[in-house]
């Protein structure tokens, strides 16, 4: 239930009545009497929530919890497709001192002074696009553009990746987009850019809207798996960054000389020191969105020849062009391309590839019977996440390393399942599926992995936070706490689903006995030891495809398998079917594999049958170990 976040910082929605007044002040009386210091309330509009976050940790930082930001947290509007130009313009109205939306929503309504970073394949990297806004003598010239509409520019964020995804073929040439339609954010830009390529753009909110009717979409992945538009057989090209998504933070004039000299030059601060941050929280959402799709094995990870980046390039060119009779733009653009000597490979560095573990868990036990049983917390918005979503009566149920859960309140009813392991005095929960009423669609996702803390003491489980390792990640995004907040009272050593909500129970998949298969497994061999080995079917085989790692990963009815040596990688994925001790596997281009198999001590063998198909060798050369839990 990440999709929003429970960072605090300047949430006093409950201590102030007057929402859209900036700059007002709180005060309360100490101990004795005296007054306490009055913090500043500064009221903001962002439709993009927890991206605000870098930017609120350092104005709280800064000005020492003086000033607090109010309603930052929050996506404006969220659902709505005009949501960004409609922000821009409340602030503009003064319903709120501050602002943040997407570069892209202010060519929207006329505004064209950021035009240059969304040139066609102009700043193609997280890295490159860090340089480019940590230049002042780049990003004033851009901000000052604001100041006719009565807004003062005070900075501008990086933002994710946008790359192509194909849900009905490829998106990798650019005969590739020709005829497609291809959902995305409203963007003069973007129409452009799609145009050029042949395309019909088909304008979305996303946020989970369905993207029925469209060939692929615009977008980072991290939004591809929060959202889940990964549907089976579609494709995200690794290497092509259309465009970067940055956001511009400013202010309503007015609204920002009201405030003190002081507070006026921190807003400024803080958003130059946190683009970095950013950058960090941008890296750590991709990752975590990459090992998302990784995990649920829906999406293949393609890549564009160098071929088919130049032909990209040459047919954009005319986009570029065009902004470029901007004398500004034209400026800026040459600006941006100055800057990037050192970083023309970035993108390829930053090309996302599923891992060679796409399970994230290994080791440990997944079968705790100490932890069995039902457990219920009643939690509240003054807890932390005033998100409906994240907070009411819970119920949990852990049961042999399956994990079970219902959250509800007067608007809100959600379900979540999946599997738990415990390593040592941590529990790592893996989630298979989520979904329920869920009134900003802040649900659980499957692919979703979190660590936590935690203690057992007469009946009372007790969650707490694990600092991630990954640079940039919240440890709210580790261990979220809408889980941890309150501990969780066993109300019954025996696991049973019938203390689950009635209103939105979790469907039957939930508790399932998942097969043995179920998991990574993991095998590694030479190139000598295929070719060597009597069990090759052919002297084909012998090739660079077929040696290395092997990694096979069963999910439900899908599996995945990852292949990677010093001279390649690839990936197959399909459907599989079990029946007994007989295994057959069906890829996306209707090769049928069939095996018999069996497992001893956490290992897989596989070995023919010609009675099932073909076994390949690379398939049944050695066994597998396993690396990761269902």
């Amino acid at each position: 239930m990440r999709l929003l976040s429970s960072w605090t910082v300047g949430l006093v929605v409950g201590a102030v009545g007057a929402v859209g007044l900036s700059g007002c002040r709180l005060t309360g009386d100490r101990a004795g009497g005296d007054l306490a210091p009055a913090p500043v309330v500064v009221t903001a509009i962002s439709t993009r929530g927890d991206e605000m976050r870098a930017y609120v940790d350092t104005v709280t930082r800064l000005s020492h919890g003086h000033l607090v930001l109010q309603g930052a947290a929050s996506k404006w509007h969220v659902h709505q497709l005009s949501a960004e130009p409609d922000a821009i313009k409340a602030v503009a109205d003064g319903q709120a001192t501050l602002g943040l939306v997407p570069a892209r929503a202010f060519d929207t309504i006329g505004v064209t002074s950021f035009d240059a970073l969304d040139a066609p394949l102009l700043v193609d990297s997280l890295a490159f696009e860090t340089k480019v806004l940590d230049s002042s003598d780049l990003t004033g010239p851009m901000l000052a553009g604001l100041r006719p509409l009565g807004l003062t520019g005070l900075g501008i964020l990086p933002g994710p990746m946008r790359k192509p995804v194909g849900l009905s073929h490829e998106l990798v040439g650019p005969g590739d987009y020709r005829g497609a339609r291809i959902a995305l954010s409203p963007s003069v830009v973007g129409q452009k850019v799609l145009r050029a390529l042949g395309a019909v753009g088909v304008p979305s909110a996303f946020e989970g809207a369905a993207m029925t009717g469209v060939d692929g979409l615009e977008q980072q992945t991290e939004s591809v798996a929060g959202n889940q538009y990964d549907p089976p057989g579609s494709t995200i090209t690794a290497n092509v960054n259309l465009s970067p998504r940055p956001l511009v933070l400013f202010a309503n004039t007015t609204a920002l000389r009201r405030l003190a000299p002081a507070d006026q030059r921190i807003l400024r601060q803080a958003a130059a020191l946190a683009v970095d941050p950013t950058t960090q929280a941008n890296a750590a959402a991709a990752a975590d969105g990459i090992t998302m799709l990784c995990r649920r094995g829906n999406v293949r990870f393609v890549r564009a020849t160098a071929a088919q980046l130049a032909a990209l390039r040459t047919a954009l060119a005319p986009v570029t062009t065009e902004l470029r009779r901007d004398r500004t733009t034209a400026a800026e653009i040459d600006h941006i391309s100055a800057l990037r000597a050192g970083y023309e490979n970035a993108a390829n560095a930053e090309a996302p590839v599923c891992g060679a573990t796409t399970s994230g868990t290994g080791g440990g036990s997944s079968d705790s019977p100490t932890l069995d049983g039902v457990y219920t917390v009643t939690t509240s918005p003054a807890d932390g996440d005033y998100v409906p979503e994240n907070w009411g009566h819970w119920v949990y149920l852990l049961d042999r390393g399956r994990l079970a859960f219902t959250q509800e309140n007067a608007t809100a009813c959600t379900w979540g399942y999946g599997r738990y392991t415990l390593r040592g005095q941590q529990m790592v929960w893996d989630i298979s599926g989520g979904g329920g009423l869920a009134p900003t669609g802040a649900f659980n996702k499957p692919g979703e992995h979190f660590v936590f803390s935690w203690s057992l003491y007469e009946g009372v489980l007790t969650l707490g936070p694990v600092a991630p390792t990954t640079p940039g990640k919240a440890v709210d995004d580790n261990s979220p706490s809408n889980f941890r907040a309150r501990p969780w009272h066993r109300l019954n050593a025996t696991p049973s689903s019938a203390a689950l909500s009635r209103r939105c129970p979790p469907p039957p998949a939930a508790f399932a006995i998942p097969s043995p298969l179920e998991g990574a497994w993991r095998t590694s061999y030479s190139k000598q030891a295929l070719a060597s080995s009597p069990l090759l079917l052919d002297a084909e085989e012998i090739n660079d495809q077929n040696w290395g790692t092997l990694t096979l990963t069963f999910h439900g009815d899908r599996y995945t398998v990852d292949q990677r040596n010093p001279l390649t990688h690839g990936q197959d994925w399909g459907t599989l079917s079990v029946a007994g001790d007989a295994l057959t596997m069906r890829n996306e281009s209707g090769e049928v594999f069939g095996m018999r198999w069996n497992i001893y001590r956490n290992q897989l063998t596989l070995r023919r049958d010609t009675s099932l198909g073909v076994g390949p060798t690379p398939m049944v050369l050695q066994p597998f170990a396993r690396v990761g839990t269902p």
